[in-house]
């Protein structure tokens, strides 16, 4: 049985993300700490997730295997974990 942590799922590609984009990621990490909620954070090693052909098959459509990413992995989290929330990687808190 999943215990009640909750944990908060942030993915973006590798690259050095902007100003901005760095702020949001940031001010998801602070939020998840003070609430004392678990923050685990991928880059492209997240795909890895999408079996090769699936990749090949939506590689015009990157959303798709995003998705499918995005679903694996809470999957993952929710086998540890009683809750899982996912935070786009360009979403702020600021309150």
């Amino acid at each position: 049985m999943p215990n009640s942590r909750t944990v908060v799922l942030q993915s973006h590609r590798n690259s050095a993300p902007t100003p901005w984009l760095a702020a949001c990621m940031r001010s998801a990490q602070q939020w998840a700490q003070q609430r004392g909620y678990d923050y685990r954070f991928e880059g492209d090693e997240f795909f890895q997730r999408v079996p090769a052909e699936l990749l090949e098959k939506t590689a015009q459509q990157k959303v798709i295997a995003t998705d499918l990413a995005r679903l694996a992995w809470i999957q993952e989290v929710l086998a540890e974990a009683e809750t899982a929330l996912w935070l786009d990687a360009d979403m702020l808190i600021f309150d």
